[in-house]
């Protein structure tokens, strides 16, 4: 992925299997990564580098996480470097969330789960990231932006009519996870996303979106058109669901979220 390729992370933990798959996955996407056992091997990694993330554990033998967060820390608390606490302790991560960290993965959460969480803190650390390079992104993005997220041609054209006939510029993706991908680097007024989608689930992609943006600003229509929906579910990170794919209603639930929402600035 151009955005992403040759940046750099430094991926701390004691556990040697850990740092081999997940290191390994993580250099598969592109990432140049420098792996420590300890935190006093991170420190002396910094001493030869400046990474673009640190991934750090936190329960490890001799300087542990929260010790090496100090040392690399300003005299407001605040890192150097952008840091992504991944650690089995799920419990710590309302405790994380008060103090000035970029993110927090458990490690029993999706794999998938810790790869957005880094793109969307190397897009956030980076924002003039140029996208004259990206063939799936328009170079220049007007303020009002809708990323809608379909497979269907037919859809996609119609959708994209009424929305552009509305005022807003309609960005289309036709997968999952390059939905959550471009809705990290562009922050659409709002995204509307169909529920049986390849690559990854509608409600997936919508709960991936709630943990790693706020959804709040940035509303999920979630459509089902295949029928099967008689009643309205319930999906996290959802603003609202609509059991229907007829492109006049959704055209108008779109407007209605950018109506009532206020946009990232």
């Amino acid at each position: 992925m151009p955005t992403l390729s040759h940046k750099s992370i430094l991926f701390i933990d004691d556990d040697p299997a850990i740092l081999q798959t997940v290191g390994d996955r993580l250099q598969f996407e592109g990432f140049a990564v420098t792996k420590a056992t300890s935190g006093e091997g991170a420190l002396a990694a910094l001493n030869k580098m400046s990474p673009d993330l640190i991934i750090l554990d936190i329960s490890m033998p001799g300087m542990g996480g929260i010790k090496f967060l100090r040392d690399i820390s300003d005299p407001h608390g605040r890192p150097h470097h952008p840091v992504l606490v991944f650690t089995a302790r799920s419990n710590m991560e309302e405790y994380f969330s008060t103090i000035n960290m970029d993110g927090f993965v458990s490690k029993s959460d999706d794999p998938d789960k810790l790869l957005f969480e880094i793109k969307r803190i190397i897009h956030s650390a980076h924002v003039t990231i140029s996208h004259a390079n990206r063939s799936d992104i328009p170079p220049t993005l007007p303020r009002r932006i809708i990323l809608v997220g379909t497979d269907d041609p037919v859809f996609h054209q119609s959708i994209s009519h009424l929305l552009k006939d509305a005022g807003f510029e309609v960005v289309v993706m036709e997968t999952g996870p390059k939905v959550v991908e471009v809705a990290l680097t562009i922050h659409p007024e709002v995204v509307l996303l169909k529920l049986i989608f390849p690559g990854m689930n509608g409600g997936a992609v919508a709960s991936m979106l709630a943990d790693i943006l706020n959804h709040n600003l940035m509303p999920v229509v979630l459509f089902d058109d295949s029928g099967l929906e008689d009643h309205e579910r319930l999906f996290r990170g959802v603003w609202r669901f609509v059991p229907s794919g007829v492109p006049a209603t959704l055209a108008a639930v779109v407007q209605e979220a950018a109506r009532l929402h206020v946009k990232l600035p």
